[in-house]
Parts: C-alpha cells; sequence; structure tokens
C-alpha cells in the first residue's frame, strides 16, 4: 500500500514538472547575459519525504484502520450469506421446504447477495477515493513547502527522485531531502497544535 502511495505521489510530481514545463518559450532579441538565472539545482527524494511526512503516516494509519473496519464487516456479512446459503442447501436436500419456500428463500437470498455485492463496491469504491484524496493532501503538503521554502533558498531547479527514478547519482550536496522533511513535518506539526 505504501508503494502505491509513494508511486502516485512521485507520479504527480512529475506530471506536475511537465506541465509547468510546457510552456512555449519566447524568443528573447536581449543576450543570454541578461538571464538572472544562477543554475542552483537540487533535489528531494520523494519515497524519503513520503516515508518520513508525519501527514502522510498520520493518513496511512487512519486509511488502514479504516480498510481494516470495512474489511471486518464486509466479511462479517460474508460469512452470514454463506450460512444462509449453506442453511438454505441443507433444507432443500433434506426435503424440509416446500417449492415455494424453497423459492421465496433462495430470492431472499439472492437479494441478500446483490445487497452484499453493491455494499462490498460502494465500500471499495469509497476507499479509493478516500486513497486518492490522501495522496493529494500529501502531494500538495509537500509541494506547497517546497515552494514556500524556495522562496528563501533560491534554487532555480528542485528536481525529485525516487529510488528508481531518474536521477541515478548526483552530489550528495545537491539533496535537501531532510532540509524538506523537517520543515513539512513543523509545519505539520504546527497546523495539528492548531
Amino acid at each position: 500500500m505504501k508503494k502505491i502511495i509513494f508511486s502516485v505521489v512521485a507520479m504527480l510530481f512529475a506530471l506536475t514538472a511537465c506541465n509547468q514545463g510546457a510552456q512555449p518559450v519566447a524568443e528573447s532579441a536581449a543576450p543570454a547575459e541578461a538571464s538572472t538565472l544562477t543554475g542552483r539545482i537540487a533535489y528531494v527524494n520523494i519515497d524519503s519525504l513520503v516515508s518520513g511526512y508525519n501527514l502522510a503516516i498520520d493518513l496511512q494509519a487512519a486509511f488502514e484502520q479504516k480498510a481494516q473496519k470495512l474489511d471486518s464487516d464486509l466479511s462479517s456479512k460474508s460469512r452470514s450469506l454463506e450460512r444462509g446459503i449453506a442453511d438454505y442447501e441443507e433444507k432443500i436436500t433434506k426435503g424440509l421446504v416446500t417449492r415455494s419456500q424453497a423459492a421465496e428463500l433462495e430470492e431472499k437470498l439472492t437479494k441478500q447477495q446483490n445487497d452484499f455485492i453493491a455494499q462490498r463496491d460502494q465500500a471499495m469504491q469509497q476507499l479509493s477515493e478516500e486513497e486518492a484524496v490522501m495522496q493529494n493532501q500529501i502531494f500538495y503538503g509537500i509541494s506547497d513547502y517546497i515552494k514556500e521554502y524556495n522562496k528563501t533558498a533560491g534554487y532555480d531547479m528542485i528536481l525529485t527522485t525516487s529510488i528508481t527514478g531518474p536521477i541515478l547519482d548526483a552530489n550528495a550536496e545537491l539533496d535537501i531531502t531532510a532540509e524538506i522533511l523537517k520543515g513539512i513535518n513543523d509545519k505539520y506539526a504546527a497546523e495539528k497544535n492548531n
């Protein structure tokens, strides 16, 4: 589950970077030395940020707790349905019910099964939506903080990487993951206390 969250957050960062980089470049008559870019680049390891981000940890724990409760409820209803089917089959096999009673029981079990399937599907959809919201909260928490951080840090570009990401090797001095992780956790702690 955590690998899925890491992957999705990394993809969201990549998509955002691609969308921002897709803006057309205007031709300029000014010489190249007029540029204010310094070439300052840094990077963060998104896997480390997400795994150490207290907001992500809290959201993941709450999500897993909710998923376990839903799974427990569905398992209980599934066992009840299975018992009903077994009881129905036993009554039919032993000839303890008339055809009309058997038809009523079968209709009741079919409705119960359809209700169970609908409830299961609704629970899965709800969990999927909540997971997407959770991933967005994590992404925007990190992204917003990095933008805020960079106002004073002054990097021209902050890249993201993961264990299997596009940056295979880089100077460790360019890695600002620890600074960003401390900052997002401090910001989250302050927001949590308010």
